[in-house]
């Protein structure tokens, strides 16, 4: 199974408000079983209070599993981000990028993951480090 993650860039560029944004997100449902987005996410104020684009915005997050970020998933952001940092990142990638990594590598112990992102170079910083990093992927949005 080929799942994506997407990042708060991705949902945003994503959301099928739109026509290219509608064509973006049927060509990735063409190649992947699965569309998951850490909870975590949601923090980003994607909900902007303007009802047109709230309103693609819920109707993205009908198809998307919003997937729970639990003590372990925390933790292993967490070693991600301080990996990164080891590694010379300045500025750090943030957590909520640490967590959508975190989330892909532990998809990628059973299925391929690829990454959605706008912003490809903190993610990839991340991957490098993840268990299952050669089941993973980054593709920019």
């Amino acid at each position: 199974m080929r799942v994506a993650v997407l990042d708060t860039g991705s949902f945003s560029a994503l959301s099928p408000a739109t026509e290219r944004g509608r064509a973006r997100l049927r060509a990735l449902r063409e190649r992947v079983e699965d569309l998951a987005v850490p909870a975590v996410v949601l923090s980003e104020g994607l909900l902007s209070g303007h009802p047109g684009r709230d309103y693609h915005v819920q109707r993205l997050l009908t198809f998307v599993a919003i997937e729970p970020v639990d003590e372990d998933l925390g933790h292993a952001a967490g070693r991600l981000r301080t990996m990164a940092r080891r590694d010379g990142a300045d500025p750090a990638p943030s957590g909520v990028d640490a967590t959508v990594v975190a989330l892909a590598d532990a998809r990628s112990a059973i299925d391929d993951v690829v990454i959605i992102t706008s912003d490809p170079d903190d993610l990839r910083t991340l991957v490098v480090h993840a268990e299952h990093r050669r089941r993973i992927q980054v593709q920019p949005v």
